[in-house]
């Protein structure tokens, strides 16, 4: 009892950093937008976000799998499915920022961003990254929350599925108004 005990204790603890530094990386990113110039100060501060993520991602996959260890019958219950889903999506979206967005971010330190062109072009990816991982984490967040989750695995991933295209809209949406309204 004390061994799952200390796992859920430890999971939180990840979801907390993952949560966290996934909130504040995309709060530092817009806030340092908004200025149109990305300071070095303020892409430091996205890489510590996003470290944060990946130690409460490599905290929630050692506890997750020390619970799934310990409780089988997780591995049947929709709400952990969908929950590994999410996780993983939020895993390949950070690979993705990590591989891709970063160093795009980086090549533009101390540049005006809305005389780049390269940026203005990349930057909907960038938006919906963070959209995606947004909705990720609330989606899990919420998951993680509830005793239990009365619908099948399959209306979870529809539903799951609609919040993410509703995020990406809103990226579109966010992303002409930072980079293309003038």
């Amino acid at each position: 009892m004390i061994l799952s005990e200390l796992l859920t204790y430890m999971h939180l603890i990840g979801f907390a950093l993952g949560f966290g530094g996934a909130m504040v990386s995309d709060a530092m990113f817009f806030s340092s937008i908004k200025d149109k110039v990305i300071t070095h100060t303020e892409y430091r501060f996205m890489q510590l976000g996003s470290r944060l993520v990946w130690l409460g991602l490599a905290l929630l996959l050692l506890s997750g799998i020390g619970l799934v260890f310990l409780k089988p019958e997780l591995l049947s219950a929709s709400k952990f499915l969908i929950k590994m889903v999410i996780v993983g999506v939020i895993a390949l979206n950070g690979i993705v920022f990590h591989i891709v967005h970063l160093p795009h971010i980086v090549s533009h330190i101390h540049i005006p961003l809305y005389t780049s062109h390269t940026f203005k072009k990349r930057s909907l990816w960038l938006t919906m990254s963070g959209g995606i991982s947004v909705v990720s984490w609330f989606s899990a967040a919420l998951l993680g929350s509830l005793p239990g989750v009365p619908f099948s695995f399959v209306f979870l991933l529809g539903l799951y599925g609609v919040l993410l295209f509703m995020a990406l809209l809103g990226a579109v949406f966010m992303n002409y108004l930072l980079f293309y309204r003038n």
